[in-house]
This record gives structure tokens, C-alpha cells and sequence, in this order.
């Protein structure tokens, strides 16, 4: 099993890439193999949808979109971990998701329609921010894992699995 740890922090050693981290050495130990994706952007700015995309399959004003979509499609699961900021998901997330979904609709067969993902918020978490996680997972067509709840450990619960 193939997971793909997605840090969605501005920073990659605050609370949000310790629990990125401590999941990926969890899940290795487990026999699962990990990769961690840090989507912080080169350029701060939302898909503008130029479509400059469809020919190369890489967003001209930043490649971590392709770059994204390219690793998650070589992932069984895909976990998307957040910092619980106080107006909800980072910019660095939004974006990233955007791009991809904008990539992901030019190819014919949307390469992860049907992957197998959970969003994990970080730190307090509220219903906000879990319903913004959701609708992130529904724009790219993952199917939701994990936890029936926001208390239980969604990583416990794919090791267990």
C-alpha cells in the first residue's frame, strides 16, 4: 500500500508537519510505503484557469499542482493533513486542490476519481473546517476514509484496516 501524506502548513516543521511525520513513520512501520507532498506554493495566487496546462500537464504559474497529481496518482490512499487556522483551511491547500482539480478535468479519464482519501484537520478542530476538508476531497472525486468521528485516529484506523 502506497500512502501520500500531504502537509498542507505554511510550515513544515510546526504541528501540522509533526503530525505528517509521526504518520508516515506509523504507517511504515505498519508496511505501508509513504510519501510527503508540501504543496507550499513558489507563487501565492489561485488557478487562474488560463489553460496553459493542457498541453504540458503543469500549471504555468506554479508546478506543484502537476507535480501533485502525478504523485497521488501512484498513491492508494491519499491523507491531506491541515493546520485548523482560525477563518479554516491554508491557502497553501486551496490552491493546490484547485489546480489539481482544474488539471485533473482536462484529461479524459480524471486520474483520481475514486482514490481512497481522508482529510485529517490539525489542532482544534471545528465543523468548518472539516466541511471545507470534505469539499476538497469531493471537487478532486476521492472517496472519504477514515474516522466516523473527529475525535478517533484516522491513521490508527487505516493501520487497523
Amino acid at each position: 500500500m502506497k500512502v501520500l501524506l500531504v502537509n498542507g502548513s505554511l510550515k513544515a516543521k510546526d504541528a501540522c508537519g509533526k503530525a505528517v511525520n509521526d504518520a508516515a513513520v506509523r504507517l511504515e512501520s505498519a508496511g505501508a510505503d509513504t510519501e510527503i507532498f508540501w504543496p507550499v506554493l513558489t507563487k501565492d495566487i489561485p488557478c487562474g484557469g488560463c489553460g496553459a496546462c493542457r498541453g504540458s500537464g503543469m500549471c504555468v504559474a506554479d508546478p506543484k499542482g502537476g507535480e501533485f497529481v502525478k504523485a497521488a496518482s501512484s498513491a492508494d490512499i491519499l491523507l491531506l493533513f491541515a493546520p485548523a487556522g482560525l477563518f479554516g483551511v491554508g491557502i497553501p491547500l486551496k490552491n493546490l486542490i484547485e489546480r489539481a482539480a482544474f488539471l485533473c478535468a482536462k484529461k479524459q479519464d480524471f486520474p483520481l476519481k475514486g482514490k481512497s482519501a481522508a482529510a485529517i484537520p490539525v489542532g482544534r478542530s471545528n465543523a468548518k473546517i472539516s466541511k471545507q476538508l470534505d469539499a476538497l476531497l469531493n471537487v478532486l472525486e476521492l472517496n472519504k476514509i477514515g474516522p466516523d468521528s473527529d475525535t478517533e485516529d484516522p491513521v490508527s484506523s487505516l493501520i487497523d484496516s
